[in-house]
């Protein structure tokens, strides 16, 4: 009897373990993916920021050239 409970702990320790691996291995799908989506969301802002750096000097540029003339 003592040998059959043994053997059904070691059965749910290692059940146990193996959720936890798979979690673990969920975790970190979803942990790169969002990584991902930072990343993307960064070189999006960036990009926006550099337009909009762009169009002011060239807007600037334009004045000055408008002065000029």
């Amino acid at each position: 009897m003592t040998e059959m409970l043994e053997n059904a702990w070691l059965i749910f320790l290692i059940f146990v373990e193996r959720c936890a691996a798979a979690l673990a291995n969920v975790a970190i799908i979803v942990h790169t993916w969002l990584i991902g989506l930072v990343i993307i969301q960064f070189t999006l802002i960036m990009r926006k920021r550099d337009e909009n750096r762009r169009q002011k000097s060239g807007d600037r540029n334009q004045n000055r050239r408008s002065v000029e003339h």
